[in-house]
Parts: structure tokens; C-alpha cells; sequence
């Protein structure tokens, strides 16, 4: 993902389109940063402190994507090579732990981001902002920083 090396850079001429632009490249930095930090730990069997993304820089957002995104490639990757993807594991982090498949949770990790991006799209349509379009970061990303 381009996002995290983009936020504190891109600059635009329209007060609006540096508010919205700064405001996709956090959601995307936290949802990513934050969904494979939550991987990782439920993987590990450690806990997950969910209270770390409610106030954290970007800067911070992007130290720890630059971190938590290769780890947790390498934690599917691994499960994939080693044909686990259908292997239960129990996940601590909930509260009461519950059980669920690695491909399970592999899948979560990557779709529900997307969902709460679409949410998120929606409520600030609903507030006023009128050029987030869909909030699919893969025309975002592809325009010139």
C-alpha cells in the first residue's frame, strides 16, 4: 500500500482535498496497522491492546504498518506453505477466546477494513463530504502525489 509513504506529503491546492485525503490516508494507515497488528497477536497467542489506535499519529500509524504488515505475510505465508489454512487455533483477544479457523481469520483481516472504510465513506456523505466517491483506495492511490 503507497498510503503510509503518501500521508505527510501529498499536497493539494483545495482545502477540502487535503482534509479528505489526509482523512483516507489515516483510516487506511489505522485499518491496516491495526488489523494485522490484531492478526499477529491472535496468531501469537499475545494480547491485543485495542485502546493504542484511539489517539496515534500518522507517523506512529506508519512505523508500526511498516512493521506489522511484513510480520503478518510472513504468518499467513508460513500457514499457507504449511497447508494450516483449514487448522483451528483459539483467539485469546476475544472476549470470552473463541475458535476459529487461520483462513478464517486470514480472511477477516483482509475484507472487514473494507467494510468499515464503507461505513465510514457513508457516514461522512451523510455529513458533507462529497468527494470520497466510493472510498476504494485503489484510485486514490494511483493519482500523482
Amino acid at each position: 500500500m503507497n498510503c503510509p509513504t503518501r500521508c505527510s506529503t501529498h499536497a493539494s491546492s483545495s482545502p477540502s482535498r487535503s482534509w479528505t485525503t489526509s482523512l483516507r490516508c489515516a483510516l487506511n494507515c489505522r485499518a491496516s496497522s491495526g488489523r494485522w497488528r490484531c492478526g499477529n497477536a491472535a496468531i501469537d497467542g499475545r494480547p491485543y491492546d485495542f485502546d493504542v489506535e484511539e489517539h496515534e499519529a500518522v507517523a506512529d500509524l506508519r512505523a508500526r504498518l511498516a512493521d506489522e504488515g511484513p510480520a503478518f505475510l510472513a504468518h499467513v505465508q508460513k500457514i499457507v506453505d504449511e497447508g494450516r489454512l483449514d487448522e483451528t487455533f483459539v483467539d485469546a483477544i476475544c472476549d470470552p477466546p473463541e475458535v476459529f479457523t487461520y483462513g478464517g481469520m486470514v480472511a477477516h483481516v483482509l475484507t472487514f477494513a473494507a467494510h468499515r472504510r464503507t461505513l465510514v465513506c457513508g457516514a461522512l456523505l451523510e455529513a458533507g463530504v462529497t468527494d470520497l466517491g466510493a472510498g476504494d483506495p485503489m484510485r486514490w492511490v494511483a493519482q500523482p502525489a
